[in-house]
C-alpha cells in the first residue's frame, strides 16, 4: 500500500477521535453549547477527509472514522432546542417560589433569604 492512502485514513481516524473525545468531554462537562462551533468543524473534516480518503484509494478500514462525525452532525441537524439565554444568570435576583422538598413538606425559596445558597434547575429532554 503506498503511503498517502495510509497518511490519509491514520488522519481521519485521528480526525474522528479528537472529534468523539471532544464531544464525549463536553457532554460530560455541559459544555457541548461552549464547543459547538468546534465540533461541527471537526466533524465536517472528518467526514471530508475520510471522503477525500475513500477517493484516493485508502484502505477500507478508514470508514471507522465515520461513524461518530455523523451521528453528531445528524443529532445536531434534527435537534429542537433552540438557543437561547437562560431566564437566570449568575447573581440575578430570582423570585421566590414553592414546591415540595424531597420528604414532601412544602419548601418557600424567601426562607433562603439572607444565607447563601446554590439552587439548580435541569431541563429534561425526554
Amino acid at each position: 500500500m503506498e503511503p498517502l492512502p495510509l497518511a490519509l485514513t491514520a488522519t481521519a481516524l485521528a480526525l474522528s477521535a479528537v472529534h468523539m473525545g471532544l464531544w464525549v468531554w463536553a457532554g460530560w462537562a455541559v459544555q457541548v453549547r461552549r464547543w459547538l462551533s468546534t465540533l461541527l468543524v471537526l466533524a465536517g473534516l472528518s467526514v471530508v477527509w475520510t471522503v477525500v480518503a475513500l477517493a484516493l484509494g485508502a484502505p477500507p478500514l478508514v470508514l471507522l472514522a465515520l461513524p461518530a462525525p455523523v451521528m453528531f452532525l445528524g443529532l445536531h441537524l434534527i435537534a429542537e432546542q433552540p438557543a437561547k439565554r437562560a431566564a437566570v444568570q449568575v447573581g440575578d435576583p430570582i423570585l421566590t417560589f414553592e414546591a415540595l422538598d424531597g420528604e414532601g413538606r412544602p419548601f418557600h425559596l424567601a426562607s433562603m433569604s439572607g444565607r447563601p445558597y446554590l439552587l439548580k434547575f435541569y431541563r429534561g429532554h425526554w
